[in-house]
C-alpha cells in the first residue's frame, strides 16, 4: 500500500515545480509568437531586392572628371586683293613750228629743202623722255617726174631734258631728180619703234617763204 510519502515522491518535476511549469508554457509562447511574426513579414515570392544608397570608400568618394567638349577651330579664310592690271604706258609726240633752214640759196633749191622743226613728247606715265631719239622725214608733192617722194633720213633729232625738241633737217629728192615745189612736210617720229609705238606728228611749209605753220 502505497504510503502518503511515496505518492508525493513519485511526482515529475514538471508537476512537483509549478513554476517552472508557467515558464516554460511562456517561452513557447514568445517563441511561437515569434516565429508567427518573423513568417508574416516575409514575402509570399521572392523579389530582387531594390538598392536605394551605394556607400562609397573614402578613398573612392573623389570629384567626377569632366572631359571637356572638343573644340573646333573655325578655318580661316584669306581673301585675295583682287588683281590690278597696270595700264600701259603710251608715248605722244607733238610739232609745235616748222620753218625754213639757212639761206634759200642753199637749203631751198631742188637738190634740198632744209627745214627747223621743234615740239614736245610726253609718256602717259609722267615718266622723262629725256635722251630719246626722233627721226625726220620730208615729203615733196611734186619731182621733177611729176611723182610724190618721202626722205625718210631727212634727220634725227634728241629729246631735251625738259621733253623738247627742236633741229634742223634737210629732204633731198632721189638720184637723177629734182624738187618742183618750194612747200613740203615735216614729219617727226619715234626711232625705236618697238619701244615707244608708232606715234608722230608733221607741220607742213613752205621752205622759202619762211611760213611757220
Amino acid at each position: 500500500m502505497t504510503s502518503e510519502h511515496d505518492r508525493h515522491s513519485n511526482k515529475t518535476p514538471a508537476q512537483s515545480e509549478p513554476g517552472h511549469s508557467r515558464r516554460a508554457a511562456l517561452k513557447k509562447m514568445v517563441v511561437g509568437t515569434g516565429v508567427a511574426a518573423g513568417a508574416a513579414g516575409l514575402p509570399r515570392k521572392w523579389t530582387q531586392p531594390v538598392i536605394d544608397k551605394v556607400l562609397v570608400t573614402a578613398h573612392a568618394q573623389t570629384s567626377p572628371t569632366t572631359t571637356a567638349a572638343p573644340t573646333t577651330t573655325a578655318a580661316s579664310t584669306t581673301t585675295a586683293e583682287p588683281t590690278t592690271t597696270a595700264e600701259p604706258v603710251t608715248y605722244d609726240i607733238v610739232c609745235e613750228e616748222v620753218k625754213p633752214r639757212g639761206n634759200k640759196k642753199e637749203f631751198c633749191s631742188p637738190e634740198q629743202i632744209g627745214f627747223i622743226i621743234s615740239g614736245s613728247v610726253s609718256a602717259s606715265d609722267g615718266s622723262s623722255m629725256a635722251g630719246v631719239s626722233l627721226t625726220l622725214a620730208y615729203t615733196n608733192e611734186l619731182l621733177s617726174n611729176g611723182a610724190s617722194y618721202t626722205d625718210e633720213d631727212a634727220g634725227t633729232l634728241t629729246v631735251a631734258a625738259d621733253n623738247t625738241f627742236n633741229g634742223e633737217g634737210a629732204g633731198q629728192p632721189p638720184a637723177r631728180q629734182q624738187w618742183q615745189d618750194e612747200e613740203g612736210t615735216v614729219t617727226v617720229s619715234f626711232a625705236d619703234t618697238t619701244a615707244y609705238g608708232d606715234a608722230a606728228c608733221s607741220l607742213t611749209g613752205e621752205c622759202g617763204g619762211g611760213v611757220n605753220v
